[in-house]
């Protein structure tokens, strides 16, 4: 993780941008998630997830593996190639994290617009963690900007 957003807005820097930090586990594939594969595509990575004798876990190693051998952005972003963003807040007995205050937004939304200007992106650059690598839904909530 690079920063952190606490409660009160304030922004840390918890590793510096040239530092690879291990935030981003099993991705997702790209082109299987928005549709987009070509045939053969498609069914070399659905041949990954039905890998007889394998775990869920290992199934989804395959995945990333094989799309790591891709470049950004025809994969999402990984470990090597993003930049962290944690908003603090609490969860609740049902799994689902608390809506980010306004302070937090305030604060989210300057953060992300240096770091856009800084690397030249674009908001087709932005993810949030549970849109492009494994985690569960129930813990996900997409903060709209």
């Amino acid at each position: 993780m690079h920063f952190l957003i606490d409660e009160s807005g304030k922004i840390f820097q918890t590793a510096s941008l040239t530092t690879m930090c291990w935030y981003v586990g099993r991705l997702y594939s790209k082109c299987r998630t928005l549709k987009a594969c070509s045939a053969e595509e498609a069914r070399h990575i659905e041949g990954l997830l039905k890998t007889k004798n394998a775990s869920w876990g290992a199934r989804f190693k395959l995945v990333t593996d094989y799309e790591l051998k891709k470049d950004y952005p025809l994969r999402y972003p990984h470990n090597h190639d993003f930049i962290g963003i944690e908003v603090v807040g609490l969860m609740s007995k049902e799994n689902v994290y608390e809506t980010p205050s306004e302070v937090q937004v305030k604060s989210l939304i300057w953060l992300l617009g240096n770091l856009v200007e800084k690397y030249g992106l674009t908001l087709t650059d932005l993810y949030a963690h549970g849109k492009i690598a494994h985690k569960d839904p129930k813990r996900q909530k997409v903060l709209r900007l």
